[in-house]
């Protein structure tokens, strides 16, 4: 029942073939000693000095184009200062996928090899590079969307510093053992999965050469109906036997028939003579097939029930993919292929999955190469007789692409076919995919076992949030922080929700099942159950309906100019809120949980079909391109319906504004104008989806500067009506409403997104260090009692002590008295110090502010002892460092004085001086 109603198939539990307790500590201990492993590497760890061999010699992240790749690289730089990845900085790299449409994991992974070859020659093919697909901006759960999937976060605190980790740093923990036993090559894993398994089964030597020449694939037990929607392995059924019950120490393996009944049969003893096999010889590849396929190439399984296994489940199972290596051989061969015939493969979408391993195994049929109505890019303009009819109503570019893509495909089959292709079964093995908002929720917060098995911090812990009724000095319900589970929710926080890097204040209630990620909650909100929010500013009194999901993105100057807005308005208008990003402005995408926001015709917003809403919110979708434009798909990505506002907080109360009008009952019309866009697209391309958009040039706001191509910009009516406070629009301006894509691909200011978050996190760590200040906390335990503060080193004291001032309702007064900020400065450099690099350095910064503390009142006090002290000097040279030319600057005169008068000093109080 909790899956249906998460909008998941209730049939797709993975078989046991123990009891699930038993399986469950199984793949939770498996994680955890993983997990263990991976924080040795990291810096400070006894092994982050000795990768060579038990870590990849490359992590490779996709980019959809140059500007995401841009954000990515941003991103991969805060992740290792802050010590989150293991080795150097230059060992991880983006590479963005060519230009123009799209070419899919498989042209993105041809690509990638192409580009490692150009850096480093033919010496690549001797390296482990593990690649993460991350290219595209997630519209099927726009939260990760804006920065992108390799980046969204999970509540796992993979590096040990009290903060959530990303899906890349979960892959790197899960799959660190792999590193050990793969021979090199490249090993492929998409950025909206993580894989659960316990212990990794060991490769003989020749399970080793087959790997060089070939593909070896991680394969997971799993329910038929999960099969239909993944790749699905046949392999020899005496083969999968012995392996099942050598696993699980079983008695023997009964397979199953095409339907269903018992055909073979091997004794205990039969099945111990032939030690089993770690890895399994593929029959066939079957991509998404059905359940009939299937049960006629001999890929379903008896249940484990009747092959013996007492507390297993009882029904029929198949072996499915998920990432899987392909060897250094295999990358020499596809290389070669696709840097000799770069036109066949250019814009071609190439899946790596299906089109790379379903030529190969000892059964392969070729009959996928002519099957394009599954391909995303092609799906909506060729028709099943398109390739050949000539006649037919398609178009000629579809039929064209549908043509290039069957060509590629038989130029690769000619590649793969005859190399080995290997399963190694992981059991017990949990496939995760967060790809969706309803799969997001569900497994970062409502399914407990998964959550165990990331590993996730107890319930009731909140990663990196701070939870101002729980937490500050005058209310705190516990008497510290971190170590006695202050990090915990407070009392009006329902059962089972999730807190990852937020800030919730005072009075504040969310529902039972909901995920606040990166958000600031503010005073007596109410959140309902089971949403889903991500990088909101929650106004003070903000109400939440159950099952919503929010999502704030800044925009870039483009976007600003054209809802009107004067740019740095930001600055008049939101001074107060350090959370704005310095974004031009702001659009926030509200949806139900369960929405379908990609399928044409089967489209909603708001649990309401897509077309009925935008009429709920007065606009006509037959006149003219209103929502849409001519040649789009009537989709809620393509939807032009979501308000752009001066700050992110009225994008919130804008976009909960629009979700009550489309719910309202008889759906009444709103006084909004029809705003008008013209088309810039050519009557080939269907919706943004074809396209990587690397031809938009960059993103506003993304490194490489604001400045977006003028025929991108809507072009929008006028009206007398707005939404929008006089002081930001011009009344005779129409608010501007831009799509879930144009907000994510074209508009979407990253710098100023990544600038709010780091600003989010300055806020919980000034909650933090504020109130061990005032309870007089021993520095010794300051990073176990608030895990935040391990990322931080002592460089960082002074900011770390204004961030404190500012959370604190006493910031004044401890501004007032320099001896206080002196001592607090001192205090909190030998606090953040992890390493003996960071000893000597706190222990210089705390003998500076001492030493400063200490002679000021000196300076201060005018004349002593009858001489008159040095007024300070502003002169600086290049060569100082911050402390010193503070020291200069403030304390020239005291120093004078010093030098001149020795004085003796009573630090320690009675009458030792």
């Amino acid at each position: 029942r909790l899956r249906a109603s998460m909008g998941l198939s209730a049939g797709s539990a993975p078989p046991h073939f123990r009891a699930r307790e038993t399986e469950q500590l199984s793949m939770v201990c498996g994680a955890e000693e993983r997990l263990r492993e991976y924080r040795r590497m990291l810096p400070g760890g006894d092994r982050s000095s000795l990768l060579d061999g038990i870590f990849w010699d490359a992590v490779v992240l996709t980019a959809a184009n140059a500007t995401q790749a841009d954000v990515y690289v941003a991103q991969l730089d805060a992740l290792h200062g802050r010590g989150q990845l293991p080795g150097k900085r230059a060992m991880y790299l983006v590479i963005a996928d060519p230009r123009g449409p799209r070419v899919g994991s498989g042209g993105a992974t041809l690509n990638v090899m192409l580009q490692l070859q150009a850096i480093a020659g033919s010496g690549w093919g001797t390296k482990k590079v593990f690649l993460l697909h991350a290219g595209g901006y997630a519209e099927r759960s726009p939260a990760h969307g804006t920065l992108g999937k390799a980046f969204g976060q999970i509540p796992m605190d993979a590096a040990n510093l009290g903060v959530p980790a990303t899906i890349l740093e979960a892959q790197l923990v899960a799959f660190t053992d792999l590193a050990k036993i793969l021979p090199p090559g490249v090993f492929v894993s998409s950025a909206d999965v993580a894989v659960q398994f316990g212990k990794l089964p060991a490769l003989d030597n020749d399970d080793r050469a087959q790997c060089h020449d070939g593909v070896l694939a991680l394969a997971h037990a799993s329910c038929l109906d999960t099969g239909t929607g993944h790749g699905v392995f046949v392999c020899d059924r005496g083969e999968v036997g012995n392996l099942v019950s050598n696993t699980f120490s079983g008695s023997a393996f009964v397979a199953s028939g095409a339907g269903g009944a018992t055909i073979t049969e091997k004794t205990e003893q039969e099945s111990v003579k032939k030690k089993p096999p770690s890895a399994l010889r593929v029959k066939r590849c079957l991509q998404k097939p059905p359940v009939s396929l299937m049960r006629a190439s001999g890929a379903v399984l008896a249940s484990p029930v009747a092959t013996g296994h007492t507390c297993g489940s009882s029904d029929e199972w198949v072996l499915t993919d998920s990432a899987f290596h392909i060897g250094a051989g295999a990358c020499a061969a596809l290389t070669r292929v696709a840097a000799t015939n770069p036109g066949v493969f250019a814009g071609v979408e190439i899946c790596a999955y299906g089109d790379f391993m379903q030529p190969m195994g000892d059964c392969a049929d070729s009959g996928y190469v002519g099957r394009v109505d599954h391909v995303a890019s092609l799906s909506s303009v060729v028709t099943p007789s398109a390739l050949n009819d000539a006649g037919s109503s398609s178009s000629a570019k579809g039929t064209d692409a549908a043509r290039r893509l069957v060509a590629a495909r038989e130029l690769l089959a000619t590649v793969i076919r005859g190399r080995p292709l290997l399963a190694l079964p992981l059991l017990p093995s949990r496939f995760v995919h967060v790809g969706t908002m309803p799969e997001l929720l569900q497994h970062c917060v409502r399914d407990d076992e998964t959550l165990a098995a990331f590993p996730a911090p107890p319930a009731g812990i909140a990663n990196g949030t701070w939870d101002v009724e729980m937490m500050d000095l005058l209310t705190a319900r516990l008497p510290s922080v971190g170590a006695d589970g202050v990090w915990g929710a407070a009392p009006g926080v329902g059962v089972g929700s999730r807190f990852l890097a937020s800030r919730v204040d005072r009075g504040a209630r969310v529902g039972t099942g909901s995920l606040v990620v990166h958000c600031d909650i503010g005073r007596q909100t109410v959140v309902g159950e089971g949403c889903l929010l991500h990088d909101v500013d929650l106004p003070h009194g903000t109400r939440v309906p159950p099952g919503t999901f929010l999502h704030c993105v800044p925009l870039g100057a483009a976007a600003a100019v054209a809802a009107g807005f004067e740019l740095g308005i930001e600055s008049q208008t939101n001074v107060s809120n350090d959370l704005n990003g310095g974004a031009h402005c702001w659009t926030c995408i509200v949806l139900s949980i369960d929405d379908e926001v990609k399928k044409p015709g089967h489209s909603t917003l708001g649990g309401v079909d897509v077309e009925l809403a935008a009429s709920r919110l007065g606009f006509d979708t037959a006149c003219g391109d209103a929502v849409w434009s001519e040649f789009e798909s009537h989709t809620t990505t393509l939807a032009r319906v979501f308000p752009v506002c001066a700050t992110s907080g009225e994008a919130v109360v804008a976009a909960l504004d629009l979700l009550a009008e489309i719910r309202r009952a008889g759906g009444g019309k709103v006084s909004v104008p029809c705003v008008s866009r013209q088309s810039s697209r050519s009557s080939g391309d269907t919706n943004l989806n074809t396209e990587n958009g690397a031809e938009d040039g960059p993103f506003p706001g993304s490194p490489r500067g604001n400045n977006v191509r003028s025929d991108r910009i809507p072009n929008f009516g006028t009206s007398t009506n707005t939404n929008t406070p006089e002081k930001q629009t011009p009344p005779t301006a129409a608010p501007l409403r831009v799509s879930i894509s144009e907000a994510l691909r074209v508009l979407a200011n990253h710098a100023a997104a990544v600038a709010r978050r780091d600003a989010l996190r300055g806020r919980v760590i000034g909650h933090a260090v504020s109130t061990l200040l005032a309870r007089d906390t021993p520095v010794q335990s300051w990073r176990e009692r608030a895990p935040p503060l391990r990322a931080l080193r002592p460089k960082a004291a002074r900011r770390v002590c204004e961030l404190a001032d500012a959370s604190s309702k006493r910031g004044g007064e401890c501004g007032s008295s320099f001896l206080a900020r002196q001592l607090r400065v001192a205090r909190v450099a030998l606090a953040l110090a992890n390493s003996p690099g960071d000893a000597k350095h706190a222990e210089l910064v705390s003998k500076i502010c001492l030493r400063n503390a200490v002679v000021a009142p000196f300076a201060r006090g005018g004349a002593l002892f009858g001489r008159q002290a040095m007024r300070p000097t502003t002169t600086t040279t290049q060569n100082q460092t911050e402390n010193q030319k503070h020291a200069q600057k403030n304390f020239a005169g005291a120093y004078s004085v010093r030098a001149e008068y020795p004085a003796r000093l009573n630090l320690a109080g009675g009458r030792n001086d």
